[in-house]
């Protein structure tokens, strides 16, 4: 029970230092932040996302976690995107409980992680209508739902938790929260899609961390 209770502990407190990131840099700025340390990252690791408030958005963290994965995949930059999965594997295998500065740094040294990925769900909503048609001999009576789903998307350097990135997107679908959570995580990472595929000059062969 105790170890369980440690876990919890420390994903908790994971979270809060990751969202407190922004705060401390200026909650303002959006966009690219850090073209440096962007540019010269190779992988990045993915922290389970937050869910939103109230009982329906409670859930949405992991489901937002699996699909910013996919998102970064698909970005085709990076030669490694690790999940979750990785980081507690590799938390759970010190004796620190709790997260602190240094031990977020060794663990993305230990992992080879140049940036880490935090997600959070700030809307995650449905809203019904009744739709209706009618003709000389029959009426149809149908609902039609529409889920409406706003995220963040930030990446932060492990070893000071500076922001590199952070950028905001909403997605709505008619055909459940996971197409709309994935139109918000593409629209989040529209400025980073773009700094990506513009071409890097060259720097000799020495990457700034």
């Amino acid at each position: 029970m105790a170890r369980r209770h440690d876990r919890i502990a420390f994903w908790k407190t994971i979270a809060a230092a990751a969202l407190l990131a922004p705060v401390l840099a200026g909650c303002q700025a959006t966009g690219v932040l850090d073209p440096a340390a962007l540019a010269a990252a190779k992988s990045v690791g993915v922290l389970p996302g937050v869910g939103a408030p109230g009982t329906d958005g409670s859930g949405a963290g992991p489901m937002e976690a699996g699909l910013l994965i996919t998102a970064l995949v698909d970005l085709q930059r990076f030669d490694a995107v690790q999940g979750p999965a990785a980081i507690r594997k590799a938390a759970d295998a010190r004796k620190d409980a709790l997260w602190d500065a240094a031990l977020q740094g060794q663990i993305a040294r230990d992992l080879g992680i140049d940036l880490l990925a935090v997600s959070e769900v700030l809307e995650y909503r449905f809203e019904k209508k009744y739709r209706s048609s009618s003709a000389i001999v029959t009426k149809a009576l149908w609902t039609e739902t529409t889920h409406f789903v706003t995220t963040t998307v930030r990446l932060i350097r492990p070893k000071d938790g500076a922001l590199v990135y952070t950028g905001m997107g909403r997605g709505e679908s008619k055909d459940g929260y996971g197409p709309a959570v994935l139109a918000a995580n593409v629209q989040a990472m529209l400025e980073l899609k773009a700094f990506l595929q513009k071409p890097q000059p060259k720097d000799n062969g020495k990457q700034p961390r």
